[in-house]
């Protein structure tokens, strides 16, 4: 019995042995201080999306691995060198293509430069020019930086919490990172002093996969299948969501929301209702606005052409709006004109300000129509005549006051002015008209004043011809003959007046 269960025991063992060849070991070497991808966990294990995605893949793929997690430098050293079987979170380039073959990508990263919060924000590549920038030495970053032409000092370091911390101290100005790991380590790290610039490098975007060495094609064909497996599975999606989620979320499938759809389609079919509803009431108001509009534009259209002012005057609040044409007729713009009632008072000519006074009462009494004339003050210093029209459209329906009145302003002056011309006229036709009057009546006065002298005269000069005359009668008659001549110059002067006589001029012998 003791002999069997030895080589029970025995047999055991051999076949534990025998399963543990069956399952081939995959030793990885993969960088530390890369979180999320790859890092050393609280509990001294390695960890992260890279970790994971390598341990569910040789789970699929029925083998067993092993992490040597170390700096970059001594494990990419390392699989230069031929140790190790995969190289974890690597990315493709022409140089190192040449040394190692790749398998298919598993995450896509972009570069981008950070910079220091109380440094000038860099916005062109020009702006590196002189600066100190740091990089993972040896990685894609460093091979991309060495073959620009930037004028800026390239400073490489053993691991990218280096780099961060040398933009933090101050020691570099920027740093040249994946944009995705770099927001990580900010926030994982604390940094305060470290932010992203303007400047990105879509061109050094690249795809992480996992390296073998030349010729290991069993290998990489195993890995490549396990990464179509966790796909396919989902549980590649499921740990990118648990490392990479809070930074880069993954996009709905349609399988994720196809549990969704039917109420999602009633909400959507709610929302189009709504928003079709609200598209009839938007064209609606619409043309109702367009309508107003068209309305207003007819209105000012008529304003202008009939060159009046427009004045509309809250009573409530004292503030009177007016058109730039109401200012404009006497010569002031908008902004040199108060909104108050006084501003208009100070400028109505004191003769005509107690009648605009009188009107505005008579509104406040109840009427609602007024028109009136009255002088305002230009600019210039000169009166203009203006024709003020308002109408109440609002009043408070328990006082009965007035709210609202509005108006019209026309510059009338022109018209007072050919008024008063058209009366000076009519005067001096009346006058002229009574001149003519006169004319006649004293021309017919002095064909009869005449023909009364002629008779006067005539007899005169008889007596004066008769030599039986005594002389007193003679002296008497001659004096009656001298008045009358005297008397009939002053007739030919009224009829010279009357223009019934010529006039005679000639020189005298003063």
């Amino acid at each position: 019995m003791i002999r069997f269960g030895r080589i029970s025991l025995l047999l055991l063992t051999l076949a534990l042995q025998l399963a543990g060849a069956e399952a081939p070991t995959m030793r990885v070497l993969m960088e530390s201080g890369s979180e999320p991808f790859s890092f050393i966990n609280a509990k001294g294990r390695p960890d992260g999306f890279a970790v994971g995605l390598l341990s569910a893949l040789a789970a699929d793929q029925g083998m067993r691995v092993e992490f040597d997690v170390r700096p970059w430098q001594m494990v990419y050293a390392d699989f230069q060198q031929g140790r190790g079987d995969v190289l974890g979170l690597v990315a493709w380039s022409e140089e190192r293509a040449s040394q190692m073959d790749f398998s298919l990508p598993y995450e896509k990263l972009v570069g981008g430069v950070y910079q220091r919060k109380d440094r000038p924000m860099l916005t062109r590549i020009s702006d590196l020019a002189g600066k100190r920038v740091a990089v993972i030495k040896n990685a894609l970053t460093h091979e991309y930086a060495r073959h620009q032409d930037w004028h800026a000092d390239i400073r490489p370091f053993d691991s990218f919490d280096e780099c961060l911390r040398s933009v933090e101290t101050g020691e570099c100005d920027v740093l040249l990172g994946m944009q995705l790991v770099t927001e990580y380590q900010i926030q994982l790290l604390k940094l305060k002093q470290v932010m992203p610039s303007e400047i990105n490098f879509p061109e050094i975007s690249y795809s992480l996969c996992f390296a073998v060495h030349p010729g290991q094609k069993a290998l990489l064909a195993k890995i490549n299948q396990g990464l179509y497996n966790l796909r396919l599975n989902r549980e590649q999606d499921a740990l990118h969501e648990r490392w990479l989620g809070p930074l880069d979320p993954q996009k709905l499938r349609w399988r994720d929301v196809q549990p969704f759809l039917p109420p999602l389609t009633a909400f959507l079919m709610i929302i189009l209702a709504a928003l079709l509803w609200q598209r009839r009431l938007l064209l609606r108001v619409s043309r109702q606005a367009r309508a107003i509009r068209e309305n207003e534009e007819r209105l000012q259209l008529v304003f202008e052409g009939s060159q009046d002012g427009f004045w509309d005057w809250d009573v409530t609040s004292d503030r009177i709006l007016r058109s730039p044409r109401w200012a404009g007729m006497l010569g002031y713009n908008l902004e040199e004109i108060g909104r108050g009632r006084n501003s208009f008072f100070d400028r109505v000519h004191p003769d005509d300000l107690p009648h605009v006074i009188a009107d505005i009462d008579h509104m406040e009494k109840g009427q609602d129509h007024y028109a009136h004339e009255f002088r305002l003050r230009a600019k210039s210093g000169e009166w203009k005549w203006i024709l003020d029209r308002g109408k109440v459209v609002a009043r408070d329906p328990a006082t009965g006051k007035p709210l609202r009145i509005t108006g019209t302003h026309t510059d009338i002056t022109a018209r007072k002015l050919a008024e008063e011309t058209a009366d000076k006229l009519e005067q001096k036709m009346q006058e002229t008209q009574k001149l003519e009057s006169l004319g006649v009546l004293a021309g017919g006065i002095a064909h009869d004043f005449n023909n009364l002298l002629t008779a006067i005269l005539g007899n005169a000069n008889l007596v004066l011809q008769d030599p039986t005359v005594s002389p007193l009668t003679r002296d008497c008659v001659s004096e009656v003959e001298t008045a009358a001549r005297h008397a009939s110059g002053i007739v030919r002067q009224l009829l010279t007046y009357a223009g019934k006589a010529r006039l005679v001029t000639e020189p005298l012998n003063l």
